[in-house]
């Protein structure tokens, strides 16, 4: 199986946002109920997806396998400022394979194409946020050279 890694252009948006919503779908039922599982339809959602597909500092890549597009991931270049020693990071914001596809390399492939996209944007270190019950996910990025950086905690009023 070949897999082909691509840009995404406007034309991709109605793929973009599916792929997007089946994540947060996702994501709330095994891991956070405070998700807005409808983000992908409101229009900051589709503002957000459109403008990381259209922006020089964000990145939308598409993995194709025999023709059909089966996962994306998008990532976005965020400035740091004075807190560490140096200018930017890029966020891995989302990154999504299809069921029938996954553990057969594509995410890996997402990824390191990012890692490409960083290096020609000058870009040193990348983060990613992940829900710490999502084994398999920190099993991936760990394998990718991740490791964790940041503890975010959070609790519900």
């Amino acid at each position: 199986m070949d897999i082909i890694i691509k840009k995404a252009s406007i034309d991709d948006l109605e793929i973009v946002r599916d792929f997007t919503k089946k994540l947060i779908s996702n994501s709330f039922d095994k891991y956070d109920p405070t998700i807005n599982i409808n983000f992908a339809d409101t229009d900051g959602g589709k503002n957000y997806l459109e403008k990381s597909i259209n922006n020089d500092d964000r990145i939308v890549l598409l993995a194709e396998s025999d023709g059909k597009i089966v996962g994306y991931i998008l990532a976005m270049i965020e400035k740091v400022g004075d807190f560490r020693i140096i200018d930017n990071q890029c966020e891995i914001d989302f990154l999504w394979v299809e069921e029938e596809y996954r553990v057969q390399g594509i995410a890996t492939k997402l990824l390191k194409s990012v890692d490409e996209w960083c290096i020609e944007k000058g870009i040193k270190r990348v983060i990613v946020s992940v829900d710490p019950k999502n084994a398999k996910a920190i099993e991936l990025y760990k394998e990718l050279a991740f490791s964790e950086c940041d503890l975010h905690l959070g609790k519900n009023l």
